[in-house]
């Protein structure tokens, strides 16, 4: 893992001249790989100021579906592919974490669906998380299966798989996995809500050109892309 030659342009994301320009300044583009990721942890009706509502759906949904906009027509030349950093939660619907949830939701079916739009032309590795450490071993991990699920053409990447087990309590015992997150909900004790971010991010073997832009001053976070191209 590592790239030896790295360019890095400052850009927003969620600004669809500003992903036009970063890709002007990229050079023989064969893949796109979205890493950015804003979460929260608060209680919907706790909130008091509902700004931060739009720059968590910016960052999770609009600022993959720019990018990916204005990358396609070089990805149709190079056969390339579209790696996503989703989420677990688009389908577990895991306490204090709503708005993200649901940006991860809308992440997933906007690139499902687009993957039969774009047919055999253009390849989508759709990878979901459960919790990983930012930095250290997890994450390391989750990057070597990304880039490994990318290069066999997977659609799908999982980490870590023992997450599956939610999915058959949802499909088959749903009162069992609510009756879970009731307890993880108690009011027992303290209740407590900040807003946190969440990244993964990768290097792989080709060259990588990588764009980062400030979500919002409030927030203080910051959305990474990654470009790679051919040497």
């Amino acid at each position: 893992m590592g790239a030896r030659h790295v360019i890095v342009i400052a850009a927003d994301v969620v600004k669809e001249e500003e992903c036009r320009r970063f890709v002007n300044e990229t050079i023989n583009l064969d893949h796109l790989v979205n890493t950015a990721s804003l979460g929260h942890t608060f209680y919907f009706e706790e909130v008091m100021d509902t700004s931060v509502f739009p720059h968590l759906m910016d960052i999770n949904f609009w600022g993959n579906v720019y990018p990916t906009l204005v990358t396609l027509p070089y990805l149709h030349e190079s056969n390339g592919r579209i790696v996503v950093n989703a989420s677990v939660e688009n389908w577990l619907p895991l306490p204090r974490m709503s708005l993200y949830s649901a940006a991860k939701a809308a992440l997933v079916n906007f690139y499902d669906t687009l993957r039969f739009e774009l047919s055999d032309d253009v390849g989508i590795t759709i990878a979901t998380h459960g919790w990983v450490h930012v930095t250290g071993g997890p994450v390391e991990d989750f990057a070597r299966l990304i880039v490994a699920g990318a290069c066999r053409g997977d659609a799908y990447v999982k980490f870590p798989n023992w997450y599956d087990i939610f999915l058959l309590y949802r499909v088959f015992v749903p009162n069992v996995l609510n009756w879970t997150f009731r307890l993880l909900i108690s009011t027992h004790g303290k209740r407590t809500s900040l807003v946190r971010h969440r990244e993964a991010s990768f290097s792989g073997r080709h060259r990588k050109t990588s764009f980062g832009g400030h979500a919002s001053k409030e927030t203080d976070c910051k959305s990474h892309y990654s470009l790679f191209s051919s040497n």
